[in-house]
């Protein structure tokens, strides 16, 4: 289990919000481990969509802190056979803020006929 908080630190003189997940351990050494969001704002994915023929499920969280609808909408535009499924009230961890939503699109998903 992780507890998260929300900070920001200065690198290079510039103010980047962060995330800092860290392990609830008794254990002080227990490792922290600092997500810059600065750093993923332009990563894309974008050029490696095209090739991917295989079955496709896109699940993202309606307020998903990271990722947005509009990546969402960009990937089923270059993988126009992905399924997709938006969750209301779901951050960032679909898996984690609706299990039973997640798995049952996973189950319907794998069970269908996909070609």
């Amino acid at each position: 289990l992780m507890s998260a908080k929300s900070e920001e630190v200065v690198v290079d003189g510039k103010r980047l919000e962060t995330l800092r997940l860290s392990p609830l351990s008794a254990d002080a050494s227990a490792p922290t481990i600092v997500m810059l969001h600065a750093k993923f704002r332009n990563w894309n994915i974008g050029e490696f969509l095209a090739p991917i023929t295989c079955p496709t499920l896109v699940i993202q969280g309606e307020q998903d802190q990271y990722g947005t609808l509009t990546q969402v909408a960009a990937i089923k535009n270059r993988v126009s056979h992905a399924k997709t499924l938006i969750l209301p009230r779901c951050g960032h961890w679909p898996h984690r803020d609706h299990p039973a939503a997640v798995l049952d699109a996973i189950t319907n998903f794998l069970s269908s006929d996909v070609s």
